[in-house]
């Protein structure tokens, strides 16, 4: 994260990398022998639903070995939300 970024700017995109983090960590974690009722699980899965709900509905059951294809559109959209409202907020909110 580059030093000139306003603080809405360095707050919006924290946001988005620890959205990455937490789809990445529930990744790792579906690969793992723990049932739903661990509270580190639904933890991460309750964080992280809004975002990959939708996508899980849309995009047919398939796995492709050991990757989900949801996380993976899950990563793709973030990255590419991150792009568009770190461009917006560049070019509204001048540099303090």
């Amino acid at each position: 994260m580059p030093g000139n970024y306003p603080f809405v700017q360095q707050g919006i995109h924290l946001f988005f990398v620890l959205l990455i983090v937490m789809i990445f960590v529930r990744a790792i974690i579906s690969w793992l022998p723990v049932g739903m009722e661990n509270p580190i699980v639904r933890f991460f899965t309750n964080l992280t639903a809004p975002l990959l709900d939708p996508i899980i509905k849309r995009i047919p059951r398939i796995a492709i070995g050991q990757l989900d294809m949801t996380m993976a559109v899950g990563f793709v959209f973030v990255w590419w939300a991150i792009s568009r409202v770190d461009g917006f907020i560049a070019v509204s909110i001048p540099n303090w």
